[in-house]
């Protein structure tokens, strides 16, 4: 969520109705928080035979960059052709309808311009942490999880903080109280591998839904705009473990950190997490056993996120 959203647009991949329609078809393919570490791009160590052969049948941009380094804002910005400096979209709380109620989105324009069916499937605009993405957009929402974990051992609690924050936004704030009553509130895995199949994880799902879609629009004279958003490799990495056998059981290289730009001020969270590092594992300790015995943790999202807020995350 905190790192630039890479698109991959398939705009360039047209796909043709039977017939030879009069309209090309749209696929436009969202991967949130992929950076071009793909074997297009040059990338090595990446094992990516798949988007490597998109790639090959259109056009690949190398100077294409994330507007904004948070989901709710890049899509918004995506689908305005926009940046964040002009619409002052910059949070993940903040909805487009409320600053922009008559604004036309770039699936908007293809429905009243073009009298195409737009379909949005998977992570296509944001939902979650207050914000309702824009329903408006499309004929046809097919949304899924983000935040998916199929273990027990991959939570310390009944529901994880990112749960609460992304899978219970369709909820009313009243809603969300009632279902968080006595459930405590607390940590996810960052790493999940399961022996699963792929559509056991949401972005199987997506991906099982739009060859259904794209099938089904086969025999049909509509012409559509399809989105397709994916939400891995944003955190927590679930994947089925059938997906790690594609990468070298060599160790993946270390990212070299880009320095500081000269001015830049020290931000609340980087602070936090200094002190937190120099904490001796003794308080460490003694903190983990006082949290552990907590039998219920926070009731609401607003007491869920307090930690987070007081960080200035």
């Amino acid at each position: 969520m905190n790192r630039p959203l890479t698109l991959l647009l398939s705009l360039l991949s047209l796909l043709p109705l039977a017939g030879e329609a009069e309209k090309p078809n749209v696929l436009l393919i969202l991967v949130d928080d992929l950076k071009p570490t793909l074997g297009c791009y040059g990338d090595e160590w990446a094992t990516t035979p798949s988007i490597d052969r998109l790639a090959d049948r259109g056009m690949r941009f190398d100077l294409a960059y994330c507007n904004q380094a948070v989901c709710a804002p890049s899509r918004f910005n995506l689908m305005l052709g926009s940046l964040s400096t002009s619409t002052g979209l910059y949070g993940l709380g903040m909805n487009l309808r409320d600053r922009f109620p008559d604004a036309v989105t770039l699936p908007q324009h293809f429905k009243s311009k073009g009298g195409y069916e737009t379909v949005s499937v998977g992570k296509v605009f944001h939902v979650g942490h207050g914000n309702l993405g824009d329903p408006s957009s499309f004929d046809r929402v097919y949304k899924d999880k983000v935040v998916e974990y199929l273990l027990p051992e991959s939570r310390d609690s009944d529901i994880s903080r990112e749960e609460v924050f992304f899978e219970l936004s369709h909820l009313s704030q009243d809603e969300q109280t009632e279902y968080l009553k006595g459930k405590k509130i607390g940590k996810g895995a960052a790493i999940e591998i399961a022996e699963v199949p792929d559509n056991a994880y949401a972005d199987g799902r997506t991906a099982d839904k739009t060859i259904e879609l794209l099938e089904n629009y086969q025999d049909s004279d509509q012409p559509f705009f399809l989105c397709a958003g994916f939400a891995r490799p944003h955190l927590p990495f679930s994947a089925p473990k059938n997906t790690t056998t594609f990468t070298p059981s060599k160790s993946s290289p270390s990212q070299p950190s880009a320095p500081r730009p000269k001015g830049a001020r020290t931000m609340p969270c980087e602070t936090k997490a200094s002190k937190s590092s120099t904490t001796s594992p003794a308080k460490n300790a003694t903190k983990k056993k006082s949290s552990n015995a907590t039998s219920s943790g926070p009731t609401t999202p607003a007491q869920a996120m307090s930690p987070l807020k007081s960080a200035g995350c």
